[in-house]
């Protein structure tokens, strides 16, 4: 569930989804998109994803895309932030895996 972390005294803004799921395993070298949406808050959203605690994508549109490389193999926390206009901030986070996509084998 999104945690709410301080913000600058806005109206309360809160992640009500994200398209990516607990758990989800990524595969490494295809682009995610990554997207929130949200409620409450003063005038424009924007959103930024942090990687193990550091950023992975920064401050901009609620739809970003990521293309996991092979240094982000493994598992890892992904934290989804989003803040309005007067830095009203709300995040939640997820544990995923990044890891090689599956080979089709000829029949």
């Amino acid at each position: 569930s999104p945690t709410t972390g301080g913000g600058g005294g806005g109206t309360g803004t809160q992640i009500t989804s994200v398209n990516i799921n607990q758990g989800a395993f990524l595969h490494l070298n295809q682009s995610q998109a990554i997207t929130a949406t949200a409620t409450g808050g003063t005038g424009s959203l924007s959103m930024r994803v942090d990687l193990d605690g550091s950023q992975l994508l920064g401050w901009g549109s609620m739809n970003q895309n990521w293309f996991p490389n092979s240094s982000q193999l493994g598992s890892h926390t992904l934290t989804i932030r989003v803040r309005d206009a007067n830095n009203d901030e709300d995040s939640q986070t997820l544990n995923i895996f990044v890891g090689y996509a599956p080979i089709n084998q000829p029949n």
